[in-house]
């Protein structure tokens, strides 16, 4: 080791040399770690040209320690970006300097310049840092850096930052409730894996029950109100979809759909609508199965007569009694088969996670559906609806995922909706009909039966 550090104090001096100032840089990737954690991290180098020896200082925030490798006896590792390693190629070494600042000094050069290294993106060393239980946070520098090129002339790269946030371990409802845009998180409950998207990026999952307040308490009906659809028995979990980097595979798809998960860390991006993102996929447990609510496009628009219960944002949920036209789904008007207590609603569709037939405007569907929030969530209150709007909930979208023509909603007369009219009836040829008798009819847009 002395005769190693000898070889620098003769190599330092040429750093030093002419140095200019260089856009070439290291740089440490943000990330998050939890109080008392360990963690890997890399230090890159963006380089252009060929270089044959660097130094650069890391400084740690208050409450990160650096952690010895007992293998390498050093407090890096190279990456295979550095050439042969230390025994046969570039030697290299992380120290503290005696009377310094606390930083670590990471150096290394190529002897009698024989081979560089060579221009890329990536991580030339890795080192590990501790996180004490107080941890809350902060910045690791890279500071003071130099790169020599062939010509003997040292680089000052610029001094970069890294900011190191502390993973939140908390419910899905805590966080739904009092989480920060930005902040990470982990999930501290086993959650059900209940949808994956098709191109294997997302999951949607939920907790059991957790309500997202504190002081909410499970939906029940005031005195008086009817109850509609079991809305006793109406699961009230909280939501959340997890945006992963890469798509999962398939076996992870055999263990993580309608399996409990655990392990859920990630960004939240969107609190309107839950939203983690993350590189790390959750891992699967235990079957979990779910009976997925039922709602109609009634539940949608906040309103005064019968109890309804409302959905919750990322929800993957049912719909039925669900008329489509024209980018929207609305209840049928009332009959004796169906819509009997003359509920009233709407709701927009986007039609983005779809990819059944194209929907016909007129035509009864029952739906499988994520459904998400378009104004600001709050936690609704148990509340009555009654027929009044007819143009589509502004607090909804549903995002149709599969759906089939509604078999039991037969006999549809017309729905709740100002469309633009001419008062004409088509038959099925499209041609015009003056006085329609028995059968089937296109009028105003929509599908009608004439008996």
């Amino acid at each position: 080791m002395r005769k190693f550090l000898t070889m620098f104090a003769i190599w330092l001096p040429l750093l030093a040399y002419c140095a200019s100032v260089t856009t070439d840089k290291f740089y440490i990737n943000d990330f998050a770690m939890s109080p008392g954690e360990q963690k890997e991290v890399e230090l890159n180098l963006l380089s252009t040209v060929d270089y044959y020896s660097f130094q650069v200082n890391i400084y740690l925030p208050e409450g990160l320690t650096f952690v010895f490798n007992e293998d390498e006896e050093d407090y890096i590792v190279p990456t295979d970006r550095i050439p042969d390693g230390r025994k046969n190629g570039w030697p290299y070494l992380g120290d503290f300097v005696e009377g310094g600042d606390g930083s670590l000094l990471i150096t290394a050069y190529s002897p009698n310049l024989a081979v560089p290294l060579a221009p890329d993106d990536g991580p030339v060393f890795t080192f590990v840092v501790q996180a004490d239980a107080t941890f809350e946070g902060g910045v690791i520098e890279c500071k003071h850096s130099e790169m020599t090129d062939e010509a003997y002339e040292a680089h000052n790269g610029p001094d970069t930052e890294c900011q190191v946030s502390v993973v939140k371990a908390m419910t899905l409802a805590q966080m739904v409730a009092d989480g920060k845009l930005g902040s990470t998180y982990e999930i501290s409950e086993p959650l059900t894996c209940v949808f994956i998207t098709s191109d294997g990026k997302s999951i949607f999952a939920k907790d059991d029950n957790g309500f997202a307040l504190s002081d909410q308490p499970p939906y029940a009906p005031s005195e008086g109100q009817i109850q509609f659809e079991r809305a006793s028995s109406f699961d009230q979990s909280n939501w959340v979809e997890i945006q992963l980097d890469a798509p999962i595979t398939p076996d992870e798809y055999e263990t993580l759909m309608g399996h409990k998960i655990s392990g859920v860390r990630g960004t939240l991006i969107n609190k309107d609508n839950p939203t983690l993102t993350t590189n790390v996929p959750p891992t699967g447990g235990e079957v979990d199965g779910y009976v997925a609510n039922w709602y109609c496009p009634a539940n949608f628009v906040a309103q005064e007569s019968y109890y309804l219960m409302p959905p919750k944002p990322q929800e993957y949920a049912n719909i039925r009694w669900a008329i489509y036209q024209d980018e929207a789904f609305y209840i049928p008007e009332k009959t004796e088969i169906h819509n009997r207590c003359d509920l009233n609603g709407a709701v927009r569709a986007k039609m983005a996670l779809y990819k059944g037939e194209p929907l016909a405007n007129g035509t009864a569907y029952e739906l499988t559906a994520i459904i998400r929030a378009i104004e600001p969530s709050a936690t609704p209150v148990p509340r009555k609806v009654t027929p009044k709007v007819t143009e589509p909930s502004t607090m909804y979208e549903i995002y149709p995922i599969t759906s089939v023509t509604n078999a039991i909603i037969t006999d549809i007369e017309s729905i709740k909706a100002e469309n633009d009219e001419d008062g004409l009836y088509y038959n099925l040829l499209g041609q015009p009909v003056t006085n329609p008798g028995p059968g089937i009819y296109l009028h105003n847009g929509r599908k009608v039966i004439v008996r």
